[in-house]
């Protein structure tokens, strides 16, 4: 895996939420988002997104207690940590995996389908938080 310079100065350490929504056998959106405490926002588009390769934005610290506030919400620490609970699910189906630390834990949920409703509201608030952002292209990632 090759990473440009801004990349491989960003403290993992700062790491607060992250998204990645994989490819399935259509033209599914394929992407991973992360969100560090210090407000620095990485997008790494892979394939059938507007923007493909390696970016960085900035969230404001209202942004960042937002996306964290919604996880609390939705009782994110408490959901199960895959969907389908057993199983494979529905195999073209893309995987939504999602990711919150909350003070030294971290929660990580694999979704494929079959998940609560309240963990989709998740998604869509993260999703629409991004896509209010303007990106500026740091690089490609393979």
């Amino acid at each position: 895996m090759t990473v440009f310079s801004f990349a491989q100065k960003v403290d993992e350490s700062l790491l607060v939420a992250s998204l990645e929504r994989t490819t399935c056998y259509g033209n599914c959106p394929y992407y991973e988002v992360k969100v560090y405490s210090n407000g620095v926002i990485t997008y790494n588009g892979r394939k059938n997104v507007d923007y493909l390769g390696l970016h960085k934005g900035v969230l404001s610290q209202k942004q960042i207690r937002q996306l964290l506030d919604k996880a609390k919400s939705v009782g994110y620490v408490h959901l199960e940590n895959k969907y389908p609970i057993k199983g494979l699910g529905i195999i073209d189906f893309p995987v939504c995996i999602t990711s919150v630390r909350e003070g030294t834990k971290t929660k990580m949920i694999y979704n494929r389908n079959d998940s609560p409703q309240r963990l989709v509201e998740y998604q869509n608030f993260f999703d629409e938080l991004i896509e209010e952002l303007d990106w500026k292209k740091i690089g490609y990632q393979n």
